[in-house]
């Protein structure tokens, strides 16, 4: 699957020839998630668009399925985990969507909302969002771990940003921290 402004694109991958298209309502930023006949017994391509919708296609003919709209613009990719396509919008609030229609299961609001990039792992049974905002005159990177089945918060960590990091010229520029398990 590749993602070209508002489109994504299923492509052979013997011939690269294109399978199927599809044309979201915004521009499509990160790449889809595939989930392999856990809902319903159809393989399902999930993803979300700058527009703040998130779209469930047939993963093989790239028939619609569904579309919810509603979150903020999604600039990361989803992850679809136990029945649920879960996604952080770039405000750091983190939805939880029925993968089999759309519907809402749960959002969780961050403590502070963010001004910078997002980010969102699925992990030993939690959610990890990273989150990076100001509040007052601190800039704050926070890492939450979310229960996937409530969208309730089971811990927070929080640390204050430095000014610049190495690597970016405007010294405002933050990513969030990288999200890695062991």
């Amino acid at each position: 699957m590749i993602v070209s402004g508002h489109h994504v694109y299923a492509l052979d991958a013997s011939n690269g020839n294109v399978v199927w298209s599809f044309q979201a309502d915004a521009a499509v930023t990160a790449a889809p998630r595939i989930s392999r006949g856990f809902v319903s017994q159809l393989d399902r391509v999930y993803f979300g668009d700058l527009g703040g919708n998130v779209y469930a296609l047939n993963a093989n003919t790239g028939a619609f399925s569904w579309k919810a709209s509603g979150a903020g613009p999604i600039a990361a990719s989803v992850a679809v985990v136990g029945g649920a396509v879960d996604f952080v919008d770039v405000s750091g609030t983190a939805h939880a969507l029925d993968a089999s229609n759309g519907s809402n299961l749960w959002t969780f609001f961050p403590l502070f909302l963010a001004d910078a990039h997002t980010g969102l792992l699925s992990s030993n049974g939690l959610l990890y969002v990273t989150v990076t905002s100001t509040h007052l005159t601190e800039r704050f990177v926070s890492i939450y771990a979310i229960d996937p089945n409530t969208g309730v918060e089971d811990w927070r960590w929080d640390d204050i940003a430095p000014s610049a990091l190495p690597g970016f010229d405007d010294g405002k520029t933050l990513e969030p921290p990288s999200l890695l398990t062991v």
